[in-house]
């Protein structure tokens, strides 16, 4: 590993946190009504029969492969049941399909429509660029509950930042659910997420890109849990662990309270939490949405305060890695969340802004996943503990980042905030595998292509006026 360090560490010398993206070109409006004529077809209304006996929106997906295959993102970790399963075309019809793979990792997952015949389809697209002008088809949350509409809404926006092959961004518009996004040659281009992660992003929507779709598309095809696959079997010891302790020592405690860290920009108070693994690398959550390159203050548990710079970022999954030279630093070992349970105990430890510089300890216990609609999943990208009282919760801002462990003291998760349950809420935790799986790809430095926000409100107006046109020649629009 000591040779990819030093690669890191040239890198992070680069002032530059992006790759600009050149001017956008507006698109006329014959070649948004051929796209439009190309894609209206493939989109798949996707919707469900909940516990309560009524028919719930999941969004809408798009078909990618003459034999009916359909990918979509959203809430994929609760696949649905065929049972339950509802497909329906942009012109109506009701289809009969059922569900296949999915992963929570990557927010996909895919579907097929079982009745004969070859249906229309798009392509997936090989490139993504920064300033591209791309057009959404799906249905707003509103409409998309009343089983009515048929015809999908139409959206021109422009890609606003691109990571290599895995995400990028448009501008904030009005709320869609999960829905598909093409470029102006009528090619899938990726999956809006749509879900209460994208939501509280503010000014911009989350994607995948569709050539992680391509990626794993085998495995997708196949009826696989990639996350079962990816974040449990891959990492698995390959010796026995031991049995975990009923309690979690102080001598423990204190080593993993001196490894949690607060991090902040350069001048600025600190935002997030983080905590200290080996070779000098610090890892924290994403929803800081701050790019490669970018500098932070990390302020120790014993107060003192190093330099940091962010070596790389996946917002899709809210995880980052930073990394400093200095040396002799506290750090914490990966340990393996796959032998955990509902009910087992699990330690945070953060920094909430409301306390200054003092970290806190919460003990609370592994639960279900509140969103489950079935129980085909069982592994997920993501756990979840309760037991904080509501007091405590209220005021938890900063102590997102902050290391989840088990009474072993090993590190199982990332702290990323709260989610509404029921009458209460319950922590949300991205387990360590996503950092374990990904290892290579986050410790190597790697750009983000942007377009400025001058150029993106400039387009936006550009896009604003071309959508009345669209929709004057066409009032179904």
């Amino acid at each position: 590993m000591k040779p990819l360090l030093v690669v890191v560490l040239v890198l992070l010398s680069q002032s530059h946190t992006a790759v600009a993206a050149p001017q956008p070109e507006v698109p006329t409006v014959a070649q948004c009504k051929d796209v439009l004529e190309s894609a209206i077809p493939t989109i798949v209304q996707l919707n469900y029969q909940g516990r309560d006996g009524k028919r719930h929106c999941y969004g809408c997906g798009v078909i990618v492969s003459p034999e009916g295959h359909v990918v979509a993102s959203g809430m994929i970790g609760t696949v649905l049941d065929n049972v339950r399963l509802n497909l329906r075309l942009s012109d109506g019809r009701q289809v009969i399909g059922e569900a296949l793979g999915w992963s929570n990792e990557f927010h996909v997952g895919m579907f097929k429509i079982t009745e004969p015949g070859e249906w229309p389809f798009v392509k997936l697209s090989e490139q993504i660029r920064a300033g591209d002008v791309c057009l959404s088809l799906g249905y707003s949350i509103e409409s998309a509950q009343e089983f009515t509409i048929d015809r999908p809404e139409t959206r021109l926006s422009v890609v606003g930042r691109v990571h290599k092959d895995s995400w990028f961004t448009t501008p904030h518009h009005t709320r869609l659910t999960p829905h598909p996004v093409f470029n102006l040659d009528g090619e899938l281009i990726g999956l809006a997420r749509g879900d209460e992660s994208s939501s509280h992003v503010g000014d911009f929507v989350m994607h995948l890109s569709a050539s992680v779709i391509k990626q794993q598309w085998n495995e997708l095809a196949n009826e696989l849990d990639l996350d079962q696959k990816r974040l449990l079997d891959q990492t698995k010891p390959l010796v026995e662990l031991a049995m975990l302790p009923e309690k979690m020592s102080n001598e423990t405690l204190d080593k993993i309270k001196a490894a949690s860290v607060q991090i902040g920009e350069l001048g600025e108070k600190p935002s997030f939490s983080g905590v200290i693994v080996r070779y000098g690398f610090i890892v924290a959550c994403a929803h800081h949405h701050r790019l490669p390159g970018t500098k932070f203050d990390v302020v120790l548990a014993d107060g003192r305060s190093i330099l940091a710079s962010l070596v790389n970022t996946n917002w899709m999954t809210d995880v980052s890695v930073l990394k400093v030279t200095s040396k002799e630093l506290p750090c914490v070992n990966f340990g393996y969340s796959g032998r955990l349970s509902p009910e087992d105990t699990v330690v945070t430890i953060g920094y909430p802004h409301r306390t200054g510089q003092k970290a806190i300890v919460l003990e609370t216990k592994l639960a279900e996943n509140p969103k489950a609609i079935n129980f085909r999943e069982r592994f997920g990208a993501e756990m979840y503990s309760v037991g904080a009282n509501e007091e405590i919760a209220k005021g938890l801002s900063g102590m997102s980042g902050g290391g989840v462990f088990d009474s072993a003291g090993d590190l199982i998760g990332i702290h990323k905030g709260l989610v509404s349950a029921g009458a209460g809420f319950q922590h949300r935790i991205a387990r360590i595998e996503l950092f374990r799986r990904n290892w290579e790809d986050l410790v190597a430095f790697s750009k983000v292509e942007e377009i400025e926000s001058d150029k993106i409100e400039s387009i936006s107006l550009s896009l604003n006026k071309l959508m009345s046109e669209l929709q004057a020649n066409d009032p179904k629009n």
